[in-house]
């Protein structure tokens, strides 16, 4: 990884979040609990944290059925931390979704994206609705660190790739694991090294081999998870894939990714909309 030019994307990165931080940020910041933050981002007993690992998630039972016990120890962590000190919670968010994109552009840089390229991501993803949800809900802080995880694992998937070291394979399974057993929509994280695997053998001669290890970890995993999930919440939505499911997920990205969501009635949201997906575009050539 070129250094200087992670250091160059660095500034324009705190310009940009600074940009936003002013608008956005600074109105999320004085924001009080709000929805799911108030029973899900608290201090658990010790019975409930233990309970997490073999049984629903949310001790309340107010949320959908789900397998999350490192979301629990999150929450909890978190808690600890700040107690309800609310400002405390919203600006531990928006750290960790600091955090997050640096991750990023790192994964970026050993994939060989360009600057330029690179810093499209960066204005779609800032100014984009999905960023200030992820900091708009205390309750979500454990989705982007679920996230953080989830690009973690695809960072050292590259170094494995470059660098075949044991310790490698060894972290890929922690943050495999700590990214599974937060959410489940970390489900495709195989199908992510595949897809990262594929792009950076462009060009070269594909040695299958170098993959083998990563995703026997990373299914071993999520099929530990699903065995779990399904033995111990049985009542909870299993994952399908049909074109239904598939028709919702991708209702749900433009809702989320598209600045201004699916619907938008001014001129300048449908140019904004045009802009980012071009953006998308030149990004990925």
């Amino acid at each position: 990884m070129n250094f200087k030019t992670y250091y160059e994307i660095f500034k324009i990165l705190l310009i940009l979040f600074s940009i936003w931080f002013l608008f956005i940020g600074v109105n999320i910041l004085p924001q009080h609990f709000i929805g799911d933050d108030l029973h899900l981002v608290r201090k658990y007993t010790f019975n409930e944290v233990l309970d997490a690992w073999y049984s629903d998630w949310d001790p309340d039972n107010l949320e959908t059925l789900a397998y999350r016990p490192i979301a629990i120890l999150f929450y909890n962590f978190q808690s600890l931390l700040f107690g309800e000190i609310y400002f405390f919670h919203n600006l531990f968010s928006i750290f960790l979704l600091f955090v997050l994109i640096n991750i990023i552009i790192i994964f970026f840089l050993y994939l060989n994206f360009s600057k330029a390229q690179i810093l499209i991501f960066l204005s779609i993803f800032i100014f984009s609705k999905t960023f200030s949800t992820l900091v708009s809900w205390k309750v979500l802080s454990a989705l982007i660190f679920c996230y953080i995880c989830f690009f973690l694992v695809g960072f050292f998937f590259l170094k494995w790739l470059r660098n075949k070291k044991t310790k490698y394979l060894f972290y890929i399974f922690i943050f495999t694991f700590l990214s599974i057993f937060s959410r489940e929509e970390t489900y495709h994280l195989p199908f992510f090294l595949i897809i990262i695997f594929l792009f950076d053998q462009a060009n070269k001669k594909i040695n299958f081999y170098l993959l083998r290890d990563p995703l026997i970890i990373t299914i071993a995993l999520v099929t530990c998870h699903y065995l779990l999930r399904l033995h111990f919440v049985p009542e909870a939505v299993q994952p399908e894939i049909n074109l239904s499911s598939l028709l919702n997920f991708l209702k749900a990205g433009l809702a989320t990714g598209l600045p201004g969501g699916i619907k938008t009635y001014e001129t300048y949201e449908k140019v904004l909309q045009l802009s980012w997906v071009f953006g998308l575009l030149f990004l990925t050539t």
